[in-house]
């Protein structure tokens, strides 16, 4: 992942460590502002202006894992595909 997402401002090979575990799915949210990252089991996200991660991961405790993500085109829910070819919704938080 590179930031900032800006082509006007983007400085190549600008990076951040996810400090996730594994990173299996990645997906801007409308603006650009937010970038939503899924280790298996939780989503985590990303302030891409202060760069730095925002509040606490969000745990999706059901056993299947996160496959991939994308965030709704209104920036008010997450769908993560999941082992088995499930779709997880989960609303996004406020801060977001």
């Amino acid at each position: 992942m590179a930031w900032p997402i800006d082509p006007e401002e983007a400085e190549a090979g600008r990076s951040f460590a996810a400090g996730i575990g594994d990173l299996v799915a990645a997906s801007f949210d409308p603006t650009g502002r937010w970038l939503a990252c899924a280790s298996e089991d939780q989503l985590f996200v990303w302030d891409t202006i202060a760069h730095q991660r925002v509040g606490r991961p969000i745990r999706l405790d059901d056993g299947e894992a996160i496959r991939g993500l994308a965030i709704a085109p209104d920036g008010r829910w997450c769908a993560t595909g999941r082992d088995g070819g499930d779709v997880h919704l989960t609303p996004i938080p406020a801060q977001w």
